[in-house]
């Protein structure tokens, strides 16, 4: 169902908008660089690059981490969807080419159900260093 939508979604703002929609909503994202305002790991990278000729080439292989961590997560943890859920997440924001505030609401969302399907609640002192640990984080 999921899939369909997005096909079915795709296609009909495809012929009502043409190749325009296809490059604002998907496209624009592989070549996208933001050389300010940004705590992506790549961001010293993005900033000394900007202006060359193979930024764009430079761009869409950063791709290429973040994916492959996502699915290794997905085969490494494919037992605990909650934990596999967050550490992919925690992936896709740390390893994307522009990381803003609120991309770490993403995967601060997803630490509850983490916390509650995990046996890290039975130890007191271990959820406490935690808790500290993500605070002064």
């Amino acid at each position: 169902m999921s899939a369909g939508t997005f096909l079915g979604l795709t296609y009909y703002f495809y012929t009502v908008y043409g190749y325009e929609f296809l490059y604002e909503t998907y496209l624009y994202h592989f070549v996208r660089k933001d050389n300010r305002h940004n705590y992506s790991v790549y961001w010293y990278l993005i900033y000394h690059l900007y202006d060359e000729q193979t930024s764009n080439l430079i761009a869409i292989l950063l791709f290429i981490p973040q994916w492959l961590l996502i699915i290794m997560a997905g085969f490494l943890f494919y037992y605990d969807i909650f934990f596999a859920t967050f550490i992919q997440t925690m992936v896709f924001v740390t390893f994307n080419k522009v990381v803003t505030g609120q991309y770490y609401l993403w995967y601060v969302t997803l630490s509850p159900l983490v916390y509650v399907n995990n046996d890290l609640n039975k130890r007191p002192w271990m959820s406490i260093f935690l808790i500290a640990i993500y605070i002064i984080g």
